[in-house]
């Protein structure tokens, strides 16, 4: 048993289309041992590397003569004196063998177009706010074999989001049709970030103490910054769990963020990062406490000014929280609840209140809505206030209670709203000082064709659109009212 434990927690080692036909050996033992049977092997062996590609680079599956699963050398990892039983003779094998050729065409097909595995993984970029607590266990039965795929996804749709918010900067209050695909692909790739980040660092600590180059790389990174940087307070929430999960490897790179602070954006990560990490490793508050209140330079000018706020807000929400841990535990049970009586108000306007007090909502619902509230910590304080406050909660829950339950997330998940994406992109040029420029525009009359090119008047068109936008704003979900309740 302990071979084939350390077998699945070297599968990261292959590649994606490798993997499917690696498990279809792993789970078949009756299977793997005809195989071994059939092939003419020293009998001084004990061991055997089965190529799942090239007979001489690898990947290698390396097994005991009995069946028992050894580990996994990536592609170009040496074999050394060990006989290799090639994909060639595992092909030839499958001519004769009906059931094996069968299990290898499954395998390929998973890993192309189609496939149970794929419907599942693809629910990571498709789902967005609406990813159930049940699908997220249901994909992180992978993460042993696709750990370093996930944080590769990860990085890949920040830089996705960098170009699409270059794209996305003329998008209006009201986007046009056909802006509302991209906005959706934005939106679900900016919950996605949050997803991959907790599947990477569920068990990713033996991985990194492995790989020397990676964690180097993570800790001059931080691993939360993929997901603060979206500016969404449910994916930062997440990417703060991830930092705190990696543990002491990584302290010294959300210090450094502080020596000098680069940005009021930089700023948060580093005390969402430190926050995280003091509430998973009790050894590390005194220090983080003493970060914290250490003499800061922050540049002069507003971003220096909203730099020291922000770590003025995260010092304070410390004190509060560690000092003050059982008020604290009372204070997240209660605002939780309260969250999803608000959410559920405001998603089911016509049922009845599944709950009218704080204190009846159970408390794994409770945890979710503080997970999921809707916030944009770019620029909001009471948004980074939401998260400080109730990292204590969320950094120490398992990951998957940070999701509402399959029945749940029907009734209270966001769901994709494109006004809801404009005013994320918005934040981000208000942020980044690149706010649209004012230009003189044509006053059309009602009855003239509209300017957007629809074909119809004006008066049926766009001003119907700007007489409801002030009514459609306020179908947004509100931003976390924390404060007043803290």
């Amino acid at each position: 048993m302990a071979h084939d434990t350390h077998f699945l927690s070297r599968l990261e080692r292959v590649s994606l289309p490798h993997v499917e036909l690696a498990m279809s050996l792993y789970n078949d033992t009756p299977l793997l041992q005809f195989i071994l049977g059939k092939v003419n092997l020293p009998e001084s062996a004990d061991r055997v590397a089965i190529s799942l590609d090239d007979p001489e680079k690898g990947p290698f599956l390396v097994v005991m003569r009995n069946g028992h699963f050894v580990t996994c050398l990536g592609e170009g990892m040496l074999v050394r004196e060990l006989p290799v039983i090639t994909r060639s003779q595992l092909d030839t094998l499958a001519e004769h063998v009906t059931d094996l050729r069968a299990r290898l065409t499954v395998a390929q097909s998973l890993i192309g177009k189609a496939g149970n595995v794929n419907k599942l993984l693809r629910r990571i970029f498709t789902a967005g706010a609406e990813l159930s607590r049940e699908e997220f266990i249901g994909i992180s039965a992978w993460q042993p074999l696709m750990r370093m795929q996930f944080l590769g996804y990860a990085l890949d749709s920040a830089s996705f989001l960098s170009q699409m918010r270059v794209r996305l900067r003329k998008v209006k209050a009201r986007p046009k049709p056909h802006e509302v695909p991209l906005l959706r692909d934005y939106w679900n790739n900016v919950w996605a970030i949050g997803h991959l980040l907790l599947l990477f660092a569920m068990n990713a600590r033996e991985t990194l103490e492995e790989n020397d180059e990676l964690a180097r790389h993570l800790r001059s990174m931080q691993i939360s910054w993929p997901a603060v940087r979206q500016g969404l307070v449910p994916v930062s929430i997440r990417g703060a769990w991830a930092a705190g999960k990696l543990g002491k490897m990584v302290l010294g790179g959300y210090k450094d963020c502080l020596e000098p602070p680069s940005s009021p954006l930089s700023v948060t990560n580093a005390v969402y990062g430190l926050t995280a990490l003091a509430v998973r490793h009790r050894g590390l508050r005194g220090e983080i406490r003493k970060v914290f209140h250490a003499e800061h330079t922050f540049p002069n000018g507003p971003d220096g000014n909203m730099s020291a706020a922000i770590l003025k807000l995260a010092a304070t929400s410390f004190e509060v929280s560690f000092d003050h841990r059982e008020e604290m535990r009372e204070f997240h049970r209660r605002a939780g609840g309260g969250l999803f009586i608000r959410q559920w108000n405001r998603f089911n306007p016509e049922s009845p209140p599944r709950y009218t007090s704080p204190d009846e909502v159970p408390e794994n619902l409770a945890l979710a809505a503080v997970a999921n509230a809707m916030g944009i910590d770019l620029i909001t304080s009471d948004s980074i206030l939401h998260v400080l406050v109730t990292l204590p909660w969320t950094a120490s829950a398992q990951p998957e209670d940070l999701y509402y339950p399959t029945e749940t997330v029907k009734e209270v998940g966001l769901p994709f709203i494109p006004e809801l994406v404009v005013k994320l992109l918005d934040a981000h040029r208000a942020y980044e000082g690149k706010s649209r420029p004012a230009r003189a525009e044509t006053v059309l009359g009602r009855n003239e064709l509209c300017s957007c090119g629809s074909g119809k008047k004006y008066k049926r068109c766009c001003a119907l659109r700007s007489a409801s936008e002030a009514q459609d704003s306020d179908k947004l979900p509100a931003e976390p009212v924390l404060r007043q309740e803290l």
